[in-house]
C-alpha cells in the first residue's frame, strides 16, 4: 500500500483529471455537438448491446445543473477511494462502470437513456462503506463513518442511501442501485487482494 499522506499529489492529479474530463466532455458535446454524445452513448436499456456506452455514459452530463450535482461528490469520493492506495481507484472504477452499465442494460425502463456520474458516485459510496466492515481498520472505518455522517447532512435521513429507492422520474435509480451493489463487490474483491 502507498504510504498515505506520500501519495497525495497522484490523488489529486487523478481527481483533477476526472474532473477536467467530465466537463470538457460536458462543454464540448453541449457547445460543438449539441449533445449528440449524449444522444449516441447513453445507455439504454435492452436495445442491441454496446460496450462502448457502458464506458463512456458515466462520463456525460445531459446539462449544467446535472453536472454540477455530480462534480463534487464524484470527485471527494474518488479521492476516498484511493485512501489509503490509488491501486484500489483503477480497480473499483471498471468494476463499477461495468456492473452499473450492465445492470442499466438489463433492468433500466425501456425507451430511457441514462447518462452521468452518478452510478459512479453511488459506486465508490458503496465501495467506502463495504471496505469500512470489510477491512475493519481505523482508516477505513473512519472514512466510511464520515462519509454516512456527509450523506445525511447533504441528502437528509438515509442520506445517499434514499438514491437507490426506485420511482424518482429522471433519475437512473437502477444506475445508483447497480453502481452502489458495484461498489460493495469491489471492496470485496480489493479486500481479497489485499489479504
Amino acid at each position: 500500500m502507498d504510504p498515505i499522506i506520500g501519495n497525495i499529489p497522484n490523488r489529486i492529479v487523478i481527481v483533477i483529471g476526472l474532473g477536467l474530463l467530465i466537463w470538457v466532455l460536458r462543454l464540448v458535446d453541449g457547445l460543438l455537438l449539441h449533445n449528440r454524445l449524449n444522444q449516441r452513448f447513453a445507455i439504454q436499456p435492452r436495445t442491441r448491446f454496446r460496450l462502448l456506452p457502458i464506458l463512456i455514459a458515466p462520463f456525460l452530463h445531459k446539462d449544467l445543473k446535472h453536472i454540477l450535482s455530480n462534480t463534487i461528490p464524484l470527485l471527494v469520493l474518488a479521492y476516498l477511494v484511493m485512501v489509503p492506495n490509488t491501486f484500489a481507484f483503477w480497480v473499483v472504477t471498471p468494476i463499477v462502470m461495468l456492473t452499473s452499465g450492465l445492470g442499466i442494460w438489463l433492468f433500466g425502463k425501456t425507451g430511457t437513456g441514462h447518462i452521468g456520474a452518478s452510478s459512479l458516485i453511488m459506486g465508490y459510496f458503496g465501495y467506502v462503506l463495504a471496505r469500512g466492515l470489510l477491512l475493519g481498520d481505523f482508516l477505513s472505518i473512519l472514512i466510511a463513518v464520515g462519509v454516512l455522517v456527509l450523506g445525511v447532512i447533504f441528502y437528509g435521513a438515509f442520506g445517499m442511501l434514499k438514491q437507490i429507492i426506485p420511482g424518482k422520474q429522471g433519475i437512473s435509480t437502477t444506475g445508483h442501485l447497480f453502481g452502489f451493489l458495484g461498489g460493495v463487490l469491489a471492496a470485496w474483491l480489493v479486500s481479497l487482494l489485499a489479504a
